[in-house]
């Protein structure tokens, strides 16, 4: 299968950021935490050239830093780390973004909009948007939950937070948000924990979010950005139903977290130690959210 090829190569160039740099590169590049990591994106100073400046809107996503192990240097090369992200068209809507404050960096256009095959499943639903803007997989983000907190909604990111939409997102996964982890901080095993999931860029749903339910076309992976709606990662959390493996979710931000393939019956997941196995969509809830922890100390297996 062409896909398993796809994840396969991708992971390889994974190991070997690893092997040059001591550690995977993070899940996405979030401004506050970067001092000193080994790829840095710190947005200071930002004009107006540079917008969306913030750091969960336009964040560059886990792609940028294997680049140049997967024959794309000039590319790599092509992109301002000290800027956003850019993005096309609406996370979620696929609606024109140009223009908006969701749009990122002039300076990131034409990088934005190059996606390599690599990142690209065959088996995947396609769409009118330029396969250039988007990628069919994602970072294995970790586990999140809900809280609320004296009536304001926290967003938890480990050792800072924001007050945010109601969901808290830990760094327990080998691609967590600004964690650069070596094979040594993999306590669960390479071969037990996820490194990258499916989760096709364009999706075709028999249901919608729209009024009336008719059948939609929804964009949510673009290629280096990363928003408050996740994109870029996928991830698991307590209410299972909603986030197993081609879920259809109540809400759009929660959808663009989901696991979800061109595959029947399940997803393709590229595992730490470079090895792909197909995730049923059946799968067991407490061994899908044990697998994407990094150092849970789980038991569960995806057999």
């Amino acid at each position: 299968m062409q896909c398993t090829s796809q994840m396969k190569q991708l992971a390889l160039a994974m190991h070997n950021y690893e092997s040059a740099n001591g550690c995977f590169p993070a899940g996405v590049l979030y401004s506050e935490t970067l001092e000193g990591a080994p790829i840095q994106n710190v947005w200071s100073d930002c004009g107006a050239e540079k917008r969306t400046c913030r750091g969960w809107t336009g964040a560059i996503t886990w792609e940028a830093p294997i680049l140049p192990y997967l024959e794309s240097v000039a590319l790599f090369e092509q992109i301002d780390f000290s800027c956003a992200a850019y993005v096309e068209r609406e996370v979620g809507t696929g609606e024109p973004a140009v223009g908006s404050a969701r749009s990122g960096s002039e300076r990131n256009k034409e990088a934005s909009k190059s996606a390599p095959t690599a990142f690209h499943c065959p088996s995947a639903e396609k769409s009118d948007v330029p396969l250039g803007e988007y990628k069919d997989y994602a970072a294995a983000g970790g586990t999140c939950g809900r809280v609320y907190a004296n009536k304001s909604n926290t967003w938890n990111l480990g050792d800072y937070s924001h007050t945010y939409p109601s969901r808290v997102k830990t760094r327990n996964a080998i691609l967590s948000q600004n964690s650069w982890n070596a094979f040594s901080d993999i306590k669960d095993g390479a071969s037990n924990t996820f490194l990258l999931l499916e989760a096709t860029g364009v999706v075709e749903m028999e249901e919608s979010y729209s009024a009336g339910g008719a059948p939609a076309t929804y964009f949510f992976n673009p290629f280096l950005w990363n928003n408050e709606w996740d994109a870029g990662f996928v991830m698991c959390c307590p209410d299972y139903a909603n986030y197993m493996p081609n879920a259809f979710t109540p809400y759009p931000w929660e959808q663009s977290r989901v696991a979800r393939s061109g595959h029947a019956g399940g997803v393709n997941a590229a595992m730490g130690d470079g090895s792909v196995r197909f995730v049923a969509d059946t799968i067991n809830g407490d061994a899908y959210c044990s697998t994407y922890t990094k150092s849970g100390g789980e038991t569960f297996s995806l057999d």
